[in-house]
């Protein structure tokens, strides 16, 4: 369980943490680039690229697969190396970032341009086109990873990339969770694959990228506590609202992308002395992609009231909307053709994209109640809906490989569901990589329609169509930054946001919301002793939007060494993460979203977990006891999502192993 303290104690523990351990151990930085621990040497350094750095083939760093020890234990799925994130307790179930300036929160309604939730609930659960990695190894890589936990908690990926001839590499990633959970109808069982392939000509004249993706969500609704003081009486009384629903999501996704170069050598070819040069023209590039998805909620038995309104099925429902989406855009590009900058000033991009929208809902206004219901009957009806996008883009950047550099944005939206909506950006850096201490300022505007699924919505339970007006974003931010800390505050300005309401209905704000926050994070080492330091301290101006914790740190203290002649490395510590409290979201499953609620305050909020990394050559592994205040004193459940008991101390296991021939 977490441990609930007085203000008191949670100072006192939290002065220890940040001041004594910090700063009086005389701690020397990292040198620029350097992570908490060493990684795997070569071969292990496969070069690891996303969808954006396959766009944009610049020069510069590029990341590599992730084969560190620093934070390995940090294994969930849906927070890979977050730990502010609000969850039922069982991996494989939606959860919530809690961090305000978080891009997978509510700042994701801005980000897609057709989005259907105001933040996806299962979006670290699936992989997405923008976020599946194209690996690039000398030969092969491999990768097999499991972890066993509390109530035969299994989660298990193999990831294999080959290089297939010189220029054409291939890969492939099969995940499974398969999580029963500790509690009643918390079960999760999701399984995903994709398959990606990449093709770059010598000359540099054409690439080629595609993947495809299959993602299969399965989770058991329980819909909370009935009682929760019953429950913390005796755990075995954990009567809940939902014995037999079940929400399903299912994804198919194909994405291809085609690039290439005009241009003509204008090298003599008599002259064997002289090298060859490129008259660059411009990069011309394709890119088309297909989405399917399917939400289903299927609850056998009679409903459970949830909402005021009495279902229009008594005895049953079955919710199943289905989305598709095809896009096609073309674009031009001043791309250098060896995809380094050497002394070009400026890049631009322009592009247009057509997006086709197809959304099928439950039509219940021809269905007779009183009728026997089957969703395998012709009398279970969809409404359908298509919208047609038309988005012009635009993009300018200056070298980023000088000490002061720049890049703008903009696009617009016509026709169709998302008409008339823009969105405006820009970015300045000075400093920063090998210069040290880096600054990088932001700004932008954005005016987008509601996510679709808090205008529109039809369900057994509940259905809506709503008028909203465009909601608005005005943001800007600073960062200032170096190897080993980080300071970072954002202001935000919300204009008729749409929010999920404490009925869990959206409503729209009718004026502007203030909203700042600020970040801190410090990474240091003094001999074997290393620590690691994240802070947040956010504000929203108004209790009718979405609800954050004011103040969240996450603190990870450790030692890493060496043994048996440097056989085994060793990282051996603990874990802490705090909040104050706060009124957190509950989850509503018949409509697949979080919604502000009034009735529970989750009070100070104190977890600590003990780990130990190993790792033996290319083999990771970690143990883990996570929520250990239990075990020492007599506390109290809490709640990340009401009315959802996060489970008592669990033991973990973890294995990475890794090939590269």
């Amino acid at each position: 369980m977490g441990l609930t303290m007085s203000k008191k104690s949670v100072v006192r523990v939290l002065f220890l943490l940040l001041f004594f351990i910090p700063f009086h151990s005389n701690a020397a930085p990292l040198a620029a680039g350097v992570k908490l621990s060493d990684t795997i040497a070569s071969p292990g350094m496969v070069p690891r690229y996303s969808v954006h750095l396959l766009e944009t083939p610049l020069s510069g760093e590029k990341p590599h697969a992730d084969t560190s020890l620093a934070g390995f234990q940090l294994y969930d799925l849906f927070s890979p190396g977050n730990p502010f994130v609000a969850w039922k307790g069982n991996v494989g179930h939606p959860s919530r970032d809690l961090r305000l300036s978080s891009p997978d929160g509510f700042l994701s309604a801005f980000s897609d341009p057709f989005p259907l939730f105001a933040s996806d609930p299962y979006q670290r659960y699936r992989f997405k086109q923008a976020d599946v990695p194209f690996y690039r190894p000398a030969h092969v890589f491999t990768d097999l990873y499991h972890v066993l936990g509390s109530a035969r908690e299994q989660l298990f990926y193999a990831k294999h990339a080959q290089k297939l001839h010189e220029t054409f590499y291939a890969g492939v990633q099969y995940r499974l969770i398969n999580s029963p959970g500790l509690y009643s109808r918390m079960g999760a069982r999701s399984s995903n694959v994709y398959f990606t392939a990449d093709y770059r000509h010598p000359a540099h004249r054409y690439n080629a990228m595609g993947s495809f993706i299959v993602n299969r969500i399965e989770n058991q609704q329980s819909g909370g506590l009935r009682n929760r003081t019953a429950f913390e009486e005796n755990p075995v009384r954990d009567s809940v609202f939902l014995y037999r629903a079940m929400s399903r999501y299912r994804e198919t996704a194909v994405h291809i992308a085609q690039y290439y170069q005009i241009g003509f050598s204008t090298a003599n070819e008599q002259d064997s002395l002289r090298d060859a040069a490129f008259l660059n023209l411009g990069r011309l590039g394709h890119h088309f992609s297909f989405q399917q998805q399917s939400f289903v909620f299927d609850e056998p038995v009679r409903p459970t009231p949830f909402y005021a309104a009495a279902p229009v099925f008594s005895s049953q429902t079955y919710d199943s909307t289905r989305v598709q989406r095809l896009e096609n855009r073309l674009s031009w590009s001043n791309y250098p053709s060896d995809g380094k900058w050497n002394n070009q000033l400026l890049f631009f991009q322009a592009s247009l994209t057509h997006q086709l929208v197809n959304i099928r809902l439950p039509d219940y206004s021809m269905i007779n109640p009183d009728s026997v219901f089957s969703p395998d009957r012709e009398n279970y009806l969809l409404s359908r809906t298509s919208y047609n996008h038309l988005r012009p883009s635009a993009r300018l950047e200056s070298n980023p490989m000088q000490p002061v550099s720049f890049s703008g944005s903009a696009s617009l939206t016509l026709g169709g569901y998302n008409g008339g909506d823009y969105s405006m950006a820009g970015t300045l850096r000075a400093g920063g990589g090998e210069r040290g201490w880096g600054v990088v300022a932001r700004a932008g505007l954005d005016r987008r329609e509601a996510p679709y699924f808090l205008k529109r919505f039809t369900g057994n339970y509940i259905s809506w169509d709503n008028t909203f007006e465009k909601m608005s974003l005005l943001y800007g931010g600073v960062k200032l930054s170096n190897a080993f800390f980080a300071l970072e505050g954002n202001l935000y300005s919300l204009g008729q946001i749409v929010y999920m309401n404490e009925a869990g209905l959206p409503e729209q704000h009718a004026e502007n919301i203030p909203a700042f926050s600020v970040a801190a994070s410090l990474d240091l080492n003094f001999g074997v002793f290393r620590s690691s330091h994240q802070l947040h301290y956010q504000h929203v101006g108004t209790e009718n939007f979405e609800r954050f914790p004011g103040f969240m740190s996450y603190h990870s203290i450790y030692a890493g060494f060496p043994m048996f002649d440097q056989a085994l490395h060793v990282q051996a510590g603990i874990d802490l993460t705090y909040n104050v409290p706060y009124n957190p979201m509950a989850y509503m499953p018949v409509v697949w979203q979080f919604h502000a609620q009034n009735e529970f305050e989750s009070g100070q909020v104190f977890m600590l977990d003990l780990f130990g990394n190993f790792r033996i050559q290319r083999t990771r592994f970690f143990v883990k006891l996570q929520n250990v205040v239990g075990l020492v004193i007599p506390t109290t459940p809490v709640y990340a999502i009401p009315f959802y008991p996060l489970p008592e101390a669990a033991f973990k296991f973890g294995l990475s192993w890794m090939f590269f021939d």
